[in-house]
């Protein structure tokens, strides 16, 4: 079959902004392509497989760990392929849409809710960057904040179609081939290109609050996070589906750029006097979320939380605006790099990831700190109290405070590993954290390589991501 006329073109300054992504490393590449079927991505795979001519695979670039920054040879961007295949609504009572990678979640919210507004549904998989697309999120199994109550984003992924490196469709089905698909989500590409995705939706709760306490003092901040993850909130029609942590710098980064992001300006100014906040979001009936955030704002006022200056919203689009708080947190995190590689331009986006499972929150923080200060790099904290799962971020500003900052993140994933916790998180490896990590994740590194050797034996495939190449 002849390739489609200009289906492949080479590098050129026109596509400069291919080259990096959300983590601020920048790559280069000989030719790109905007494929806009699975037909097209099939050919120009041949191709690259027939010339030997590695490929990376690219959606909304969002990703923090440059997995989608090319090391030379062929761009694949799929953000053209960005349609509704399919939907289907199961006797069951089940409801599923197919959409193609490249769909950006925000995108993905608007055709479900056209198709099933009636149905009011929604796919629970909610990253905290809505231009992210469906296919990156299943390649790093990213899930957002709210994975604290809806758990793992793959099992919203009922079905895949994807492309090997030599262009060969395959498929899998959860109820055929779950362990066969649960093997490829968060493979990172390594694989080949999803070119179609079946998700399962699950039914919006009936209301939705977001709560945001305010602490003076970190240590009573910390002990009323080990309080809340102590016990179980949920009664008979509402519960806590989202736990999160804000640091001071974190809240101090977002307030300096407040003016500029439109969403959640509106929202009071932050005192300087806190040292942290926790964003709580609950789910369910109004009547039964009152009981909860009655008991919430008492815990909260006696760990020294004022319950007069909390935030407290209601409603799916007032709630909106403090989500977009919690994401100004990443935005103003990566905007704090951008500056900083002005002068320096070797500096990437460095934050931990890691799932520490055994520790409190309150002793995690403190590990944290006590790091922190025995070093002058600046930093941000924040991310989801479950599980210890903290993005701690790390702002160097010189290329000797850049190498040290990769020593610590080092050091922090061996503790974690050390103690049985995650080194690899949502975020991925990618090539940023492939140095910084190597050898911390040996379960993921052999599966990467066995499923590299059945589906990309020719290592083409979003090359120098994860793995170092086999000679």
């Amino acid at each position: 079959m002849k390739m489609e006329k200009n289906l492949i073109e080479s590098m050129g300054e026109k596509y400069e902004e291919f080259l990096i992504d959300e983590s601020k490393y920048r790559g280069y590449a000989d030719s790109i392509s905007f494929p806009e079927s699975e037909e097209q991505v099939c050919q120009i795979l041949r191709q690259m497989k027939e010339r030997k001519i590695p490929v990376t695979i690219q959606g909304g670039k969002t990703g923090i760990v440059g997995g989608a920054v090319p090391h030379g040879g062929h761009i694949l961007n799929l953000s053209r392929m960005n349609r509704v295949l399919d939907w289907e609504k199961c006797s069951t009572g089940e409801i599923y849409i197919t959409v193609e990678p490249g769909i950006p979640l925000m995108d993905l919210k608007k055709e479900v809710l056209r198709l099933f507004g009636k149905e009011k549904v929604f796919w629970p998989v909610q990253p905290t960057e809505e231009s992210a697309t469906v296919g990156g999120v299943a390649a790093t199994s990213a899930q957002g904040p709210n994975g604290y109550w809806y758990g793992k984003s793959s099992q919203y992924i009922a079905k895949v179609r994807m492309a090997c490196a030599g262009g060969e469709i395959v498929e899998f089905d959860r109820e055929k081939d779950a362990q066969k698909l649960e093997s490829l989500l968060g493979l990172e590409g390594l694989a080949g290109v999803f070119t179609a995705l079946t998700l399962r939706l699950v039914k919006k709760p009936e209301d939705v609050w977001g709560i945001c306490f305010f602490f003076e003092k970190e240590e009573e901040l910390a002990d009323f996070s080990d309080a809340l993850n102590g016990r179980k909130w949920e009664n008979q029609e509402a519960h806590l589906s989202l736990k999160e942590y804000l640091d001071r710098d974190t809240i101090k980064m977002i307030q300096r750029r407040k003016q500029d992001m439109a969403k959640i300006r509106e929202l009071p100014d932050v005192d300087e006097d806190f040292d942290g906040m926790i964003y709580l979001e609950l789910e369910g009936s109004s009547d039964c979320m009152e009981e909860l955030a009655a008991d919430l704002m008492e815990l909260a006022a006696e760990h020294g939380s004022d319950p007069d200056v909390a935030w407290a919203l209601s409603g799916e689009a007032e709630v909106e605006k403090l989500r977009a708080f919690r994401h100004a947190a990443a935005e103003s995190a990566n905007l704090r790099v951008e500056a900083n590689r002005k002068e320096t331009p070797e500096i990437t986006k460095l934050s931990t990831d890691f799932i520490w499972e055994g520790r409190e929150f309150s002793k995690l923080l403190k590990f944290y700190r006590q790091e922190l200060a025995q070093t002058s790099i600046e930093s941000a904290v924040f991310g989801h109290l479950e599980s210890g799962h903290l993005h701690v971020n790390l702002f160097p500003q010189t290329e000797q405070e850049y190498q040290k900052a990769c020593e610590l993140l080092r050091t922090w994933a061996q503790n974690c590993v050390s103690e049985r916790g995650k080194a690899v998180g949502e975020h991925g490896v990618g090539k940023l954290k492939k140095t910084i990590l190597r050898g911390l994740y040996p379960e993921r590194e052999n599966l990467c390589r066995e499923l590299k050797r059945l589906y990309d034996p020719e290592f083409l495939m979003n090359r120098e991501d994860v793995l170092d190449r086999e000679e």
